[in-house]
């Protein structure tokens, strides 16, 4: 049973990929971005923006967390949110109605990860990302150049992974 205090429908309806401005600066994160949910994290579930939260998933991600477990909570929080996902290369092209999200993480040793982060590519072609939940929100790389290729943005400690393609179903 999952105890969101919004309707996955209603959380759904309300991904907004194009606003401009972000009212919830300090109740959201990288995640909330890339998804386009600007809605404080206390008005859905504590923890809402940690990857398998929306979808109540049985996997918690640990301080030190596998791959797969964050992959599976992504996947799971985006059918949960109906949102139709595909791997593609970072400047594959994609339809009006899709959006760009990149995947970087954080390797702590072998198999275990520390950390991840999102970006989203906006109509104007570059990727944007949220820094935690009290950064801002911006189109710079940790080394204050423009984000126009995830694969090569430096980011903190890390390093591209992946990009999808989502669209809501």
């Amino acid at each position: 049973m999952n105890d969101l205090k919004i309707s996955l429908e209603n959380l759904r309806d309300r991904i907004n990929l194009e606003k401009d401005y972000w009212e919830n600066m300090s109740n959201t994160n990288c995640y909330a971005y890339a998804l386009g949910l600007d809605i404080a994290e206390k008005d859905i579930i504590e923890k809402a923006y940690h990857p398998g939260v929306i979808a109540n998933s049985p996997i918690k991600l640990p301080d030190f967390f596998a791959y797969d477990d964050l992959i599976t909570n992504v996947f799971l929080d985006l059918e949960a949110l109906k949102i139709n996902y595909r791997e593609i290369d970072w400047d594959t092209k994609i339809n009006d109605d899709e959006w760009k999200i990149a995947l970087m993480v954080a390797k702590y040793q072998e198999d275990k990860y520390f950390d991840f982060h999102f970006l989203r590519q906006r109509k104007d072609g570059y990727w944007y990302h949220k820094i935690g939940y009290s950064g801002l929100i911006t189109r710079h790389d940790s080394k204050g150049i423009i984000i126009d290729n995830p694969q090569n943005c430096c980011i903190y400690n890390e390093t591209y992974d992946r990009c999808l393609s989502l669209s809501l179903k």
